[in-house]
C-alpha cells in the first residue's frame, strides 16, 4: 500500500479521492469510518 503514505502529503480532498481510485472497494470501509 505504497500509496497511502504518498497520499498524506496532498490535500484531504485529493487524498480521499486517491485513495477512492488506488484501493477500490477498501476504500469504501475507510470512507464510511471517517465520515
Amino acid at each position: 500500500m505504497s500509496l497511502l503514505p504518498k497520499t498524506a502529503s496532498i490535500k484531504p480532498g485529493e487524498k480521499f479521492d486517491t485513495i477512492i481510485v488506488g484501493l477500490g472497494p477498501a476504500s469504501y470501509g475507510a470512507a464510511l469510518y471517517a465520515a
